[in-house]
């Protein structure tokens, strides 16, 4: 794996060296230099930050729609009891 912080590139096979590394502020990078994944005083990375807003949105969206379904059907229990208790 190539990572990068400022002017310094390096290339590192060691799990654990590159986590280090990560901590202290170097960038994954691609082999032109480019960087994947940017860690600057991040404690997440962006890729997996973005991964969680995209499921925060869908969950957000499915709750919603559960919150629609529930007020419906308590109204139609509502007028089911309603019903029932007229006859």
């Amino acid at each position: 794996m190539i990572l990068r912080k400022e002017n310094v590139v390096l290339k590192e096979t060691d799990n654990g060296k590159i986590k280090e590394l990560k901590a202290m502020g170097y960038e994954e990078a691609d082999e032109k230099g480019k960087v994947i994944e940017d860690n600057k005083g991040k404690t997440v990375a962006e890729s997996t930050h973005k991964k969680v807003l995209k499921e925060n949105k869908e969950l957000k969206e499915e709750v919603k729609a559960l919150n629609e379904d529930n007020a419906a059907l308590k109204k139609e229990l509502e007028e089911a009891q309603k019903a029932s208790s007229d006859k």
